[in-house]
């Protein structure tokens, strides 16, 4: 009998020891290695003591649900839930406070000011009517008519989410750092992949509500067309782990859930909502404006700081021109300081950050192979695989002609898909309540 109890005993020290956390346990421990050594054959009252020692270890061992499949499952990645309540802008609106006078002037970068400053405190305000698009009826055109509406349609938007990769030594942070282009530095880059999952989320609770005939995403996934950035957009609406660093891992506050770097578990888009994928400029040109050099490609994979113009100053020679290092976010600090941006006089040599073999720049086929890999559901994507082999020359011919005349950001990729627009369009003018829920 005493050697069928210690035989437990002991796998539950074992278990003690490797799987920290258990309260009130310590002393048990020692008890348990004190039986251990002890000899089989003992007093009576030490043998009550051991089968005392045994069902109090089992009793808290069961109570906390302890055991090896459980334990696991409980120190599994967590997410970041939002709220059980959501709204639209026609229920509600968010509204930005007044700062408070007196406050200093605070630049984009200073994001430890925010708060002390009263930047980034808000209430919510009223929601917005909606509104009918007359406007692009004919001039004799009222409504007066159209008096048995019904809702035809539900579906979502999603449009330049802009997954960036902070970290990156080509993703241009000094453009936004002083020149006062967002799209090279706004503090919002910390948390890109947060506020998307934040947003599936409430797509997923609005679906409950009301659910959705199928959502688009209009483009602009990626920041600069990395393949990180576009795994970390397409992994979060599949609700995979979400490892939001790059180079090395950084934690710049010790411990989960609490900083920027940590992983945690995106929520995934509900698996019964079908979403169809639009190309936008973002995602297959170097920020946005221009195919990448051989040089651009080196350094978004490499260790050294982008030493880079200003493309849009007069006369400048475009991604030819050199005069500055663009910097990066150092993920090691808790509010994203910048670290190696500046002329390049004003450094002996040149800036570096831990270079990451996944921010290679994609070209288009290669962005639009990645959405054949997702546990999501992107629609018609099968059908575009026999045109994707042949590299898309249609659909990319005439993204390119589209991005030149400047008169569209986005190309469908399938073109089916035009027709259901139309229609959706024509909804919206006849429906007395909105057809879109922008978010």
């Amino acid at each position: 009998i005493q050697n069928a109890l210690l035989r437990p005993i002991k796998s539950a020290c074992l278990m003690t020891l490797t799987h920290e956390g258990f309260f009130g346990l310590r002393k048990i421990r020692h008890t348990a290695w004190t039986i251990k050594r002890r000899d089989i054959v003992k007093p009576y009252q030490e043998y009550k003591s051991l089968c005392l020692v045994f069902l109090v270890s089992m009793l808290i061992f069961s109570s906390s649900g302890c055991s090896m499949s459980s334990d696991i499952n409980q120190s599994q990645i967590e997410g970041y839930p939002i709220a059980s309540d959501v709204f639209t802008t026609i229920q509600r609106t968010v509204v930005p406070d007044p700062i408070p006078s007196g406050s200093e002037k605070v630049l984009p970068y200073e994001i430890s000011k925010f708060k002390q400053n009263g930047y980034g405190i808000w209430h919510y305000g009223p929601g917005l009517e909606s509104v009918k698009r007359l406007d692009i009826m004919p001039s004799n055109y009222s409504g007066a008519s159209a008096t048995n509406a019904t809702r035809l349609l539900n579906f979502f938007t999603m449009s330049d989410i802009h997954i960036t990769d902070k970290e990156s030594p080509a993703q241009v942070v000094y453009y936004g750092y002083k020149w006062g282009i967002i799209s090279g530095y706004s503090p919002a880059m910390l948390y890109t992949t947060h506020v998307l999952d934040a947003s599936v989320q409430t797509i997923n609770a609005l679906h409950k509500e009301k659910p959705f005939d199928f959502g688009i995403s209009l483009g602009d996934d990626c920041n600069s067309a990395q393949y990180n950035e576009l795994r970390w957009f397409i992994d979060v609406l599949d609700g995979k782990n979400i490892n939001p660093d790059s180079g090395v891992k950084d934690d710049p506050i010790p411990g989960p859930h609490n900083d920027y770097q940590d992983e945690y578990k995106a929520a995934g888009l509900d698996k019964t909502i079908p979403w169809y994928q639009a190309l936008g400029n973002h995602d297959h040109f170097w920020m946005g404006m221009f195919p990448p050099d051989d040089y651009i490609k080196g350094s978004l994979i490499g260790n050294t700081m982008l030493n880079q113009g200003n493309i849009f100053a007069k006369n400048s020679t475009g991604i030819k021109s050199r005069g500055y290092y663009m910097g990066v976010i150092d993920g090691r600090t808790p509010y994203g300081d910048i670290i190696g941006a500046g002329p390049v006089a004003n450094f002996t040599t040149p800036p570096t950050t831990p270079a990451d073999p996944n921010r290679r720049f994609l070209s288009r086929n290669e962005w639009i192979s990645e959405f054949f890999n997702t546990s999501s559901s992107p629609k018609d994507m099968d059908s575009i695989n026999p045109t994707y082999q042949r590299g898309l020359p249609a659909i990319l011919s005439s993204r390119t002609r589209a991005y030149q005349s400047r008169s569209s950001c986005s190309t469908i990729l399938k073109g089916t898909l035009i027709p259901v627009l139309m229609a959706a369009a024509m909804d919206m003018v006849l429906l007395t309540s909105n057809v879109m829920t922008g978010l």
